[in-house]
């Protein structure tokens, strides 16, 4: 069995994170980890007496995240982090609200963050081909988590188009009415709501919040359409610019397929029976 150890940090996620280690580790000992939770002490290296670890799974804002990197480099060594799916939260708020406010470290706190998302991916890929070739047995479970790794890798890539659209809007002097940036506001919300769910559904296996992001992912399907239809007004009225009105229907499109991503992740504690009748109720 491959150790590893589940690190938080007890002040993210409004204090929340200490209630759920349990939950966060059995999924990971369902796949043959023998995890230790462990709060964080900025005061020492994590690493301290774990430097034979196979994993190493931190829970975090971006200091935290930050002080572990460096931890492990400074104790020369090179273990796969599982960053938690929080972290696709923040990058697709951030990447909007860059994009709404003009906000360019918000830009670029998302293009950084896509880079180590890419980077982690390719690690995840590489641990688990390796569980795989050594159990063939988990051949099932293991793809499984792949493509999971894979939605949230897409969604972090959207994230950081919309980041680059901020960065565009910013340089090119665009700019968007009030309605426009409700409307994004508010499609925001939804979309992120359905990453919570998903995410908090797939590390519990808990299907309590199916039914609400099926719900939610047609809301959002429905609102991508009303909005699009809406900047075609506004476009046709005269009431923004053709180079504002391209990157709204960009970024609209966007957050409805970061919706379809993270719906997907929530499937995936589901057979494809529960799924074909899911979404046909």
């Amino acid at each position: 069995m491959k150790s590893a150890v589940f690190l938080y940090n007890t002040q993210s996620g409004k204090c929340k994170i200490g209630h759920c280690t349990d939950s966060i580790c059995t999924v990971f000992r369902a796949y043959g980890y023998e995890i230790v939770p462990q709060p964080i002490d900025f005061e020492a290296n994590p690493f301290d007496g774990n430097e034979q670890i196979d994993l190493m799974v931190v829970a975090g804002g971006d200091g935290t995240v930050n002080y572990v990197v460096n931890a492990m480099r400074n104790k020369g060594l090179d273990i796969p982090l599982g960053q938690m799916a929080e972290a696709t939260v923040r990058m697709v708020t951030d990447s909007v609200n860059a994009y709404v406010w003009q906000d360019l470290d918000a830009a670029q706190r998302v293009i950084e963050y896509d880079d180590v998302v890419d980077d982690l991916f390719d690690e995840v890929k590489e641990v688990l081909m390796h569980q795989m070739d050594t159990d063939p047995q988990i051949h099932e479970h293991v793809m499984d988590l792949l493509m999971i790794a894979k939605y949230y890798e897409r969604i972090g890539d959207h994230a950081e188009n919309v980041a680059d659209a901020a960065r565009q809007r910013k340089e090119e002097g665009v700019s968007i009415s009030k309605e426009a940036q409700k409307e994004l506001g508010d499609m925001l919300e939804m979309v992120n709501k359905i990453i919570r769910y998903a995410v908090e559904m797939f590390a519990k296996s808990d299907e309590t919040h199916m039914q609400e992001i099926i719900t939610l992912e047609d809301q959002v399907d429905e609102k991508e359409r009303e909005l699009q239809k809406k900047h075609v007004e506004r476009l046709t009225k005269g009431e923004c610019s053709p180079e504002a009105g391209m990157i709204f229907s960009d970024i609209v499109s966007g957050l409805e397929r970061v919706a379809d991503h993270a719906t997907n992740i929530a499937f995936a504690i589901t057979t494809e029976e529960e799924m074909d009748e899911g979404k046909t109720n």
